[in-house]
């Protein structure tokens, strides 16, 4: 187990608590038991458990006033404990540009503080901030369209950044709280929603919208002490849409009720992946991490919209280390198999590790059984897999004075793996890594990134860096045509956070840094983390590479957080 600051966890208000899922869906039945562990170094093992979910009606349009903002609620840093720089990997460093390349097809503004403020009632930062693009048959013209989700708003826009109103979002933009039918304000009685994000899945024209919601006097919730996942799923054809909850305070767990902390979400030709960290004592806030869980949908239920089998992997642990953030991959192409991945940013004791060279690779077989309840079909195998050398992110250097309100320093977090996704047989990954840069005289952060193929082996990795400058929350998104993108923000003590990304066509090397949008000013923010991530998937064209960051948008901003999000693809 795993003792530390809880990583999606932890807010403050002072501090207050923040990601956690909870509340029972009605119906679900969980089937408790183990499995024993089964071939890799140290040894994996899990619980299992299984059950059936059924339908929720969404109230689509039922948005409420929210009141004015007056509570601001901040992550809280999760930098501690021990730190080695000069162990950290290195690199060559690229050239920034000041403008977009060539490349750069659409990019406009998403969400941003005032959003929190003015429709969720209430600020918080970071954003947590996920993308996903398909079309949407319930606007005339079934035009391309892209789902945003933040802490705490959701919105739907064109290409070309204008909301749009549709069957799921008939208002274009709504609270977090009121999309999932989760009761009052967060942090003023109600349920806090968070770590959200979406996907689209070309094969079955649906999307699938996903956050965590918990309820723990911690955050402010004055209702049962309870944590879940909220998962929308909106057929894109019909205009159809149903909510699934799937329960995560696991009540017969050891230390729980629990909570179950950044959701991730995949997916492969028969199934929806969603997987979170456990975290013991959901009460005091979630302290000790009981590793990952996966729980593992059947899509063709889901599609359909009623009765979902699932079948459930939980607290996941690889040569006696609880896995932290075990990421599904978003699978771009046909696999009847679905591949997953984890770093290791903590020690056994719950450090933070200073420098790794392994990942767990993951994967999971006989999935298509979840449909007809055949659970015992469903096989879940891992191994740990020697990789490039990854270190402990460093503070980022930012623009502002350190004062109240101008933030000297930017907060990556840790080294945990970002959003995977497989395409033409590989799987590939991105994380923050500290970097020693050829030539430069400080420790920077920059990506390490990988490809991984099916048996687990690296069929390629790297890492990109810039000199003087901080690249931190990357996410990776690679084409059937062989283009990969990167993206990040970029920030320095003379470049305001910005929006960036790098860039590399079919069988070349990344190019230069290009800035897709400069930040404006310091950040306000202090000095609670940044991100929590950035999101990068592909366009249904099967060509374009759509990216979102977090950055400090020009114009009137809320003066106390006053963070915005960027969206833009390339090709």
């Amino acid at each position: 187990m795993k003792k530390r600051n809880l990583k999606g966890a932890l807010f403050s208000l002072l501090p207050l608590t923040a990601l956690l899922l909870s509340a029972f869906a009605t119906g679900t039945v969980f089937a408790k038991g183990s499995s024993a562990s089964f071939g890799a170094p140290g040894g994996v093992s899990y619980r299992t458990a299984n059950g059936k979910l059924p339908p929720q009606p969404l109230r689509l349009g039922v948005q409420s006033t929210p009141p004015t903002a007056s509570q601001t609620v901040h992550a809280a840093p999760n930098h501690f404990g021990r730190s080695n720089s000069n162990n950290a990997p290195g690199a060559d460093g690229l050239s920034v540009q000041n403008g977009s390349d060539s490349a750069l097809l659409h990019n406009f503004n998403g969400l941003s503080g005032l959003d929190d403020a003015n429709i969720a009632g209430v600020r918080v930062h970071p954003p947590d901030q996920g993308l996903c693009v398909g079309h949407d048959a319930s606007i005339p013209g079934n035009p391309e369209v892209e789902f945003e989700m933040i802490n705490l708003v959701v919105a739907e826009y064109n290409t070309s950044g204008k909301v749009q109103k549709s069957a799921l979002l008939p208002s274009g933009k709504e609270s977090l709280n009121n999309f999932l039918n989760e009761p009052g304000i967060p942090f003023s009685g109600g349920e806090l929603t968070s770590d959200p994000r979406c996907i689209y899945d070309q094969p079955t024209d649906t999307f699938f919208l996903t956050a965590i919601a918990f309820c723990t006097p911690a955050a402010g919730c004055t209702t049962a002490l309870e944590s879940h996942i909220d998962l929308v799923v909106y057929n894109a054809t019909s205009g159809a849409a149903k909510e699934y909850q799937i329960d995560t305070t696991f009540p017969t767990h050891p230390g729980c009720p629990c909570l179950g902390d950044q959701e991730k979400i995949g997916v492969d030709n028969h199934a929806i992946y969603e997987s979170v960290d456990e975290f013991e004592d959901l009460a005091d806030g979630g302290t000790i991490e009981d590793g990952a869980d996966v729980f593992i949908l059947s899509k063709s239920q889901l599609v359909a919209q009623g009765d979902v089998n699932f079948t459930a992997f939980t607290n996941l642990a690889i040569g006696g280390i609880p896995v932290t953030s075990l990421q599904p991959a978003i699978s771009t192409s046909a696999t009847n198999t679905e591949y997953l991945a984890n770093s290791f940013p903590f020690l056994a004791d719950g450090e933070n590790n200073p420098t790794a060279d392994t990942l767990g690779f993951w994967k999971v077989t006989g999935d298509s059984n979840v449909t007809s309840g055949n659970f015992g079909k469903v096989v879940l195998s891992g191994k740990v897999i020697s990789s490039e050398s990854y270190a402990f992110p460093v503070l980022a250097l930012s623009t502002g004075t350190g004062a109240r309100r101008s933030s000297a320093f930017l907060n990556p977090d840790d080294s945990r793996l970002q959003t995977c996704q497989f395409v033409s047989g590989d799987t590939w990954c991105a994380l923050s890594t500290a970097i020693n840069i050829n030539k430069d005289s400080a420790t920077r952060d920059g990506v390490a990134w990988f490809e991984l193929s099916k048996s687990g082996s690296i069929a390629a990795q790297g890492y990109v860096a810039s000199i003087g400058n901080y690249l931190i929350y990357p996410a990776i998104v690679h084409s059937a045509s062989g283009s990969t993108g990167i993206v990040f923000t970029l920030t320095s003590g003379s470049i305001n956070p910005s929006a960036a990304y790098v860039f590399a066509g079919s069988g070349g090397a990344f190019g230069d840094v290009h800035i897709a949008a400069r930040g404006a000013a310091p950040s306000t923010d202090g000095s609670s983390r940044w991100g929590d991530y950035s999101f990068a998937t592909l366009d249904p064209n099967g060509t374009d590479l759509w990216m979102a960051t977090e950055y400090v948008p020009p114009g009137f901003q809320d003066p106390i957080i006053n963070y915005g999000t960027r969206v833009f693809d390339v090709a």
